[in-house]
């Protein structure tokens, strides 16, 4: 059947909008199930210290493999729909789903083993990936209409997320060349909460603003 040229181009972008939020969250699931998987068959990683480093590594399977590509694939999806624009690079977007899958499964085999500088060398990997993202979002939130609440949130993860991921680089790059004048524990807690509060709670909060109002057929009661 002879699809006409005007019918064409139009599914083509719409195909790579949907390939890109599924790339990360079909990853994240697979991520999902291997560390559902990975604490059946080693449940005691629950129960020992937090540094051990097959509890730092599939702790890391859970929020950079799972949590963080999740809400990256999400993102791409959603933050063109609650500013109401469209996402500037896609396909740079494609390209930054391959360095954090690469970066992502090496850290997390870097922390099993325990090996430094495979640690450092992936993490750097999902730290520019982090940057193509925080890149493509900003380059985004410059085509909005307007910046409101929703777009300061976004704005506010993306900043978090750049200091989350610098720290703890900083980190694995202080355990092979001490340089730091802070205790590795302190750092480390310094490094979770960054994460877990200034990225994961801010783009939810921020979207939200946008899609429980969608979803509600309502408005927002105080912009």
């Amino acid at each position: 059947m002879n699809i006409p040229k005007s019918a064409k181009t139009s599914v083509r972008p719409q195909a790579q909008t949907i390939l890109l939020p599924m790339s990360f969250m079909l990853f994240g699931m697979g991520a999902l199930l291997a560390g559902m998987a990975w604490l059946i068959f080693e449940p005691q990683a629950l129960a020992a210290f937090h540094y051990a480093p097959h509890t730092v590594a599939v702790t890391h399977l859970f929020i950079l493999g799972f949590m963080l590509s999740v809400v990256m694939g999400a993102t791409y999806q959603l933050v063109p729909v609650a500013l109401e624009t469209k996402l500037a690079h896609p396909q740079l977007g494609l390209h930054h789903f391959w360095i954090h899958a690469t970066g992502v499964i090496g850290m997390v085999s870097s922390f099993y083993a325990w090996r430094m500088g495979g640690i450092t060398a992936y993490g750097t990997l999902v730290f520019t990936g982090m940057l193509l993202f925080g890149f493509n979002v900003l380059a985004t939130l410059r085509t909005a209409p307007r910046l409101d609440a929703v777009g300061g949130f976004i704005l506010s993860s993306v900043l978090w997320m750049f200091l989350t991921m610098t720290a703890g680089l900083l980190i694995a790059i202080h355990k092979q060349f001490p340089f730091l004048p802070w205790e590795p524990l302190a750092m480390l807690q310094a490094h979770a909460h960054l994460g877990l509060i200034g990225i994961f709670v801010m783009i939810i909060l921020g979207v939200s603003l946008k899609l429980v109002p969608m979803f509600a057929l309502s408005e927002i009661q105080s912009p």
